[in-house]
């Protein structure tokens, strides 16, 4: 059974922020498997993969023993409205294959999206990092559960800043962005704040 996993873009055969994902396959092992060796993805993605022509998701499933890879044309999903999680003491700190303790409080209506918070505070997205604009700059949650590849990518090319956003302080915000490895800051789509459903 595979314990964690990356989602890698690929587009147009160009594979996207692939050193950010080998980095935290790097501190997954070093964590974890620190007797194994080291999963090296540029391996493990081959020719057949990069001769397509769109934009695709790479999902690498791994342990310490094995892999496997599963290609798939993306398409970006679109939410109607967003909701409020709490999500108490929940721990995110690695890219887990399971997910069921974290979205055990989400629904299930494909419109809709979970914006989780703990002990006030902005998190992440359901499936993403989020990016708030304040008419200034956009800034992303200090908070964060996982700390994502284009987050990260972003926070370095300093488009981004770091900032704890309280709960009742999202109303200072304009819109925001779910970013991740298939969502760059260009293709993400702006939400407006009003589209969140205050619920708490």
């Amino acid at each position: 059974m595979y314990r964690f996993f990356e989602s890698i873009a690929i587009i147009n055969g160009q594979v996207r922020n692939l050193e950010y994902h080998q980095d935290r396959v790097n501190r997954t092992f070093a964590k974890f498997y620190k007797a194994s060796n080291l999963l090296v993805l540029k391996d493990v993605i081959n020719d057949s993969i990069l001769n397509k022509e769109g934009r695709f998701k790479c999902k690498v499933l791994y342990n310490n023993l094995k892999h496997d890879l599963y290609l798939e044309k993306y398409s970006p999903k679109v939410f109607k409205h967003h909701y409020l999680v709490d999500i108490g003491r929940v721990e995110y700190n690695f890219k887990y294959v399971n997910r069921n303790y974290l979205l055990r409080n989400c629904n299930n209506d494909l419109n809709s999206h979970a914006l989780f918070f703990k002990k006030n505070l902005l998190t992440d997205g359901e499936f993403a990092n989020i990016i708030l604009n304040n008419g200034i700059s956009w800034v992303t949650p200090k908070t964060a559960l996982l700390e994502g590849t284009m987050r990260r990518y972003l926070l370095d090319q300093k488009r981004i800043i770091l900032k704890d956003i309280a709960i009742e302080d999202l109303h200072q915000y304009n819109s925001f962005k779910l970013i991740n490895a298939l969502n760059s800051f260009e293709e993400a789509k702006e939400y407006s704040i009003s589209d969140i459903i205050f619920k708490l």
